[in-house]
């Protein structure tokens, strides 16, 4: 057994020693970020924190509903508005900190969306300055999505989401609509988010309130990385895993 511990000793070593880091994909509504969040989150082993599902849980919250606050948030997201940064910041602040002190690499999708919540103020700290206190302003990486508005209304006007795992079902890739997910068997719904009229309100929410982040991001010396959105998604991972691998060198 002795003979063991050696190669042992250097995977646990080898694990420790490796680096954390943190990936931020953006994307337009129904780009596939969240799919591409999910997939890379099973190949690399490492976390996927995504805020709107994560406001989707606490809008389900009978008690979280009873404070007027939450209560209003949630009409302004399911109307497709954005959240007051400052209470979304307030919120996740405290589980970024605790995902990068337990020494997990972390993935985001739909996150740092606005000036305010990305970047703080005088008297409060952005969700950046917290992943840069966790991760190292080196081992974050940011990718784009590149998708037509129209590619964003079709894919929302189509997206199923699993009520039991939360994954979202590829509708086109079945020759008739799915009726179960075909990865945990549970029901599948569609989101009050993904009405056509609410895409195109979040389309121009999107836009507005992402460039000036995109912008500022640049000019703190963030590189954004390109990748095309509009192929199938195992296409668009293969690309982001090479340009992740070739920029963490």
């Amino acid at each position: 057994m002795a003979y063991l511990l050696w190669p042992m000793a250097f995977f646990y070593c080898k694990i420790y020693l490796m680096k954390k880091y943190a990936v931020i994909i953006y994307g337009a509504p129904g780009s596939g970020k969240t799919m591409q969040a999910d997939l890379l989150s099973r190949k690399l082993g490492i976390l996927h924190f995504d805020i709107g599902h994560f406001l989707e849980d606490i809008f389900k919250d009978e008690n979280a509903l009873k404070d007027e606050r939450v209560s209003e948030q949630k009409h302004v997201f399911e109307s497709g508005g954005m959240c007051d940064p400052l209470w979304i910041v307030s919120l996740v602040s405290k589980r970024f900190k605790e995902i990068a002190n337990s020494g997990s690499s972390l993935i985001l999708s739909g996150s740092l969306r606005t000036v305010l919540e990305t970047f703080g103020h005088e008297k409060m700290k952005g969700l950046i300055d917290i992943l840069e206190e966790g991760y190292g302003k080196e081992n974050i990486y940011f990718y784009f999505l590149d998708s037509k508005p129209e590619t964003s209304i079709k894919r929302n006007k189509n997206r199923l989401i699993c009520s039991i795992c939360g994954r979202p079902v590829l509708a086109e890739a079945f020759k008739t609509k799915p009726v179960a997910c075909p990865i945990c068997g549970g029901e599948l719904n569609t989101r009050a988010l993904d009405k056509p009229e609410i895409i195109k309100k979040r389309l121009l929410v999107f836009h507005s309130d992402t460039k000036p982040v995109l912008e500022e991001l640049t000019k703190r010396g963030y590189k954004i990385t390109h990748i095309e959105g509009e192929r199938k998604p195992y296409e668009v991972e293969a690309d982001i895993l090479k340009s992740l691998n070739h920029d963490k060198k």
